[in-house]
């Protein structure tokens, strides 16, 4: 079962998908396990701060920038945490480009006019994927006066390990 909630982050509308039935078989730590639970449920019914994801005054994390860093620089820290593996770049024929690209075939041969967005490429992954377990997670957290806003793209679990995603 696949529980949603869509919801406006600064007049964008997401939608929250929740795989109930894989996070259900999942074995891992318990109070993890409980708190993000939880977490999915809450998010589910729709018990999130609206007003800090549509407030102006609170920042949208993906539109941080630290001034005065140049581009090169940006390029040159991505590598370097890629190689330190803090940051992990998947290859072009892993299984979640060879998800996103199942979509782009559907929507080529389907002669649709636009191609896909998050939206329909997450979903396909969410579906089809066995250690998906939710997709376009809304995330908050309060610093001195405001808030910074967000969202996960995709949280996986496998192998142990939690797996936060960046489409």
């Amino acid at each position: 079962m696949i529980d949603r909630y869509d919801y406006y982050h600064q007049r964008i509308c997401y939608s929250f998908h929740f795989n109930r039935n894989r996070f259900d078989n999942l074995n891992f730590n318990y109070e993890l396990s409980k708190k993000l639970e939880t977490y999915f449920k809450k998010v589910s019914s729709g018990n999130i701060p609206n007003s800090i994801f549509n407030s102006k005054t609170n920042p949208r994390i993906s539109r941080f920038k630290i001034k005065g860093l140049n581009k090169a620089f940006l390029r040159s820290l991505g590598k370097r945490l890629i190689r330190e593996g803090k940051i992990i770049e998947l290859p072009k024929d892993n299984k979640l480009s060879l998800r996103a690209n199942e979509v782009y075939l559907i929507f080529k041969t389907n002669n649709m006019r636009k191609k896909p967005g998050h939206g329909p490429i997450l979903k396909n992954i969410l579906i089809k994927d066995i250690n998906s377990l939710a997709i376009e997670l809304p995330v908050w957290i309060k610093t001195k006066n405001t808030y910074l806003t967000g969202h996960i793209d995709l949280i996986q679990f496998k192998q142990d390990l939690f797996y936060i995603i960046d489409y």
